[in-house]
């Protein structure tokens, strides 16, 4: 298990069930995919993205977190779904983040 995966061990079903894609990615190789993930997550639940595991303690710890992870992947599809395909392809990333949060 990798160190992501180990920080993420208790908060990814969580994610998983809420946000399918952002779990996958999560859940997936670590790369600079997982780290646009992380940076995603961070800045909804309002953490540092450079902090994996305050990351993963701020979506534990945030009763609403089933809802924002929707929403967050619900407003971010489409780049979520050219992450995860270029993820999947091993493609290198050239994605400006612009998240989305209403």
């Amino acid at each position: 298990m990798t160190a992501l995966k180990e920080i993420f061990k208790d908060v990814l079903p969580i994610i998983e069930k809420a946000a399918p894609t952002i779990g996958g990615i999560i859940g997936g190789p670590a790369g600079v995919a997982t780290s646009f993930v992380i940076t995603l997550l961070a800045k909804a639940f309002d953490a540092h993205p450079h902090d994996a595991k305050h990351v993963a303690e701020c979506i534990m710890c945030d009763p609403s977190a089933e809802i924002k992870l929707k929403q967050l992947e619900l407003y971010n599809q489409d780049l979520l779904a050219t992450v995860k395909r270029e993820k999947d392809d091993n493609k290198p990333h050239n994605i400006e983040i612009n998240i989305t949060m209403k």
